[in-house]
């Protein structure tokens, strides 16, 4: 589940994200942040591929440390209803001064799903998958979520 409030989403599928597809983080201190995926391989660092978003800047007001291992998702409709899929997993967060604008730049790095899966599949021998919701286990996932605490945003 992603999402502030009483206005959660929930996750019922993982995988990529494409280049100039809008995606959203949701972290515990900044909240919800959307924007465009730019690069889905930005940089290797120990063998590890990154996805980048520049975000969109609108009423937006900087990062918090308690942001990094927010979830990245995209958001899909199916009649009323919103759903989530999975992308990844924030690794680091950035912005530069844009020289042409007064706004800054801000963007995510993001670690793609299928990337830590991998990683925790070779390295750490430790196969597994995101729990994600379905309408069979519906009744359970939802007592789950009810135990969890929902920090309020700050």
């Amino acid at each position: 589940m992603v999402g502030e409030n009483n206005d959660l989403v929930p996750i019922t599928s993982y995988g990529p994200a494409s280049i100039g597809e809008r995606v959203c983080a949701y972290t515990a201190a900044t909240g919800r942040m959307c924007g465009k995926v730019v690069s889905v391989d930005e940089e290797e660092d120990l063998h590890t591929r990154f996805g980048k978003i520049i975000l969109e800047v609108g009423g937006f007001g900087g990062f918090d440390e308690n942001d990094y291992g927010g979830s990245v998702y995209k958001e899909n409709s199916i009649a009323n209803r919103t759903i989530a899929q999975l992308v990844g997993h924030i690794n680091s967060l950035s912005y530069e001064s844009n020289k042409n604008d007064k706004e800054p730049v801000y963007s995510i790095y993001y670690v793609p799903v299928e990337e830590t899966l991998r990683l925790l599949a070779t390295k750490e021998n430790c196969p597994m998958a995101p729990l994600v919701y379905n309408e069979t286990n519906a009744q359970e996932y939802d007592q789950l979520i009810a135990q969890m605490e929902i920090p309020a945003k700050k």
